[in-house]
């Protein structure tokens, strides 16, 4: 017996067809939420996905430098890519570690409202009286000013006891900071700088912490400053001056800078923008002025001199990599071979005439992507290796939109989304038949019924 009659087997017919168009209208309805799961998950996984372990290089070099300073490092500051490594590896008495860290522990720990007296113990550093007096109260920021501009020891005590109530405490603190930033290369014993031959640092090390600390907002501003009158609450005013200002004219464009002097050591950070190469390197430095004939502002003006027209003159920026261009693999990806796309325009600093890659490695997120797949999802990394041990990425995503793991369906909803002005006015027409399809058949069964009655 058949289950529905003439007109019952069309109106079933047309249930289903009306189904299935309310089934590809949630679908496309869908997708555009869906992407925007699929891009946050994209990110997770990104963050997931793990860099190619880079080697790292002990004494590096293109330039062709002989610096007086026992240990140099340079690094380019976008990518960290090494310019140069002279001893950076090397366990050496570089003060600089002591305010660097001490600085950011400060702000992390501090109320930037803070007041901070100078105790006794803090008084037995102080050298300038126009900056301290002993049981003065001082604010944060007028102590950090004096910390990270003007190598002040007592600032460095009083931070100290302020934070952790004495010095021996406080360095601690220093230590677990410097373990937490991957700093195996150093330690510290006091937080003066005062030489003691079981505290070192390493210009690798101070690389790390510099990374870290100019991601502190506070810091940097400081770290940024040549000089500045500083005013505070008891309407008495200094004027700070960088201990590293002296150097900021020998070098292209000097955007900070900091040094420690301890004795006869030395220790200093600054960073150049390079004008014509357009592109930001750090440097590192360390020695003692003993080792040469000259000053020890004489030695470093020399090193920063001969720095900056050797990276002017042996290095060059050039695009890695750029925005759409297709990575030189294909990958399989929903049953499909798909080509991968850089999604960012990425440049690099390499030697004259040498394009420094080892080679490249695709890294996909480790989640595997949710439907539908967009051309703007980060799908994993391209890394490329380079010759000084670093690596630099660059997100991937698919050359073409994949909706589904159904190549009928994903062809469909192309269809759909790539015509959407036409298939709407397809769907009202075809929508307004079913209604009077509906109607009619309605009418008629209502007849048939009055029939049967009669």
């Amino acid at each position: 017996m058949r289950p529905y009659g003439k007109a019952g087997r069309i109106r079933h017919c047309l249930n289903q067809v009306a189904v299935f168009i309310g089934f590809l209208l949630t679908v496309q309805a869908w997708a555009q939420p869906a992407a925007s799961i699929a891009a946050a998950q994209a990110v997770s996984s990104a963050n997931a996905a793990t860099s190619p372990q880079a080697q790292a290089v002990a004494d590096y070099s293109f330039l062709e430098l002989e610096p007086a300073s026992q240990s140099v490092l340079i690094k380019e500051a976008e990518h960290g890519t090494t310019l140069y490594a002279q001893q950076a590896s090397q366990p050496d008495y570089a003060p600089l570690a002591h305010r660097m860290l001490t600085a950011v522990v400060a702000l992390e720990y501090l109320d930037s409202k803070a007041m901070l007296t100078i105790s006794k113990t803090a008084a037995q550093y102080i050298e300038d009286r126009t900056v301290f007096t002993t049981g003065g109260r001082y604010d944060l920021f007028y102590v950090l000013h004096a910390l990270i501009l003007e190598d002040s020891q007592a600032a460095a005590v009083a931070l100290a006891e302020e934070i952790s109530g004495s010095e021996a405490e406080f360095v601690q603190l220093l230590n677990s900071h410097a373990r937490s930033l991957g700093m195996s290369g150093t330690q510290f014993t006091n937080v003066t700088g005062v030489y003691d031959e079981a505290q070192y640092t390493t210009a690798e090390d101070l690389y790390l912490l510099y990374k870290y600390a100019m991601s502190v907002s506070s810091f940097k501003a400081i770290y940024n400053q040549r000089d500045r009158t500083y005013y505070y609450s008891l309407n008495i005013n200094h004027y700070f001056v960088n201990h590293f200002s002296y150097a900021w004219n020998y070098a292209d464009q000097v955007q900070g800078g900091m040094i420690s002097k301890q004795g006869q050591a030395y220790s200093a950070v600054y960073t150049v923008r390079n004008s014509a190469q357009a592109y930001t390197y750090t440097v590192f430095l360390s020695g003692s002025h003993v080792t040469s004939s000259l000053s020890q502002n004489s030695v470093l003006i020399t090193d920063i001199i001969a720095i900056n027209r050797q990276l002017q003159s042996h290095y060059e920026k050039s695009i890695l990599a750029y925005k759409g261009d297709s990575f030189d693999r294909e990958y399989q990806l929903a049953g499909k071979t798909v080509a991968l796309e850089f999604q960012d325009t990425v440049a690099y600093v390499h030697p004259v005439g040498d394009d420094f890659r080892q080679q490249t490695e695709l890294v996909m997120n480790e989640s595997p992507p949710s439907f539908p797949i967009l051309t703007d999802e980060t799908l994993g990394y391209v890394w490329f290796m380079l010759d000084d041990g670093s690596a630099i990425q660059v997100p991937v995503a698919s050359s073409t939109e994949i909706h589904s793991r159904n190549q009928f369906l994903d062809w469909l909803l192309v269809i759909i989304d790539s015509n959407k002005t036409l298939i709407g006015l397809i769907l009202i027409v075809f929508t307004a038949l079913l209604v009077l399809l509906s109607s009619r058949f309605r009418q008629r069964r209502l007849l048939r019924q009055l029939r049967q009655h009669r």
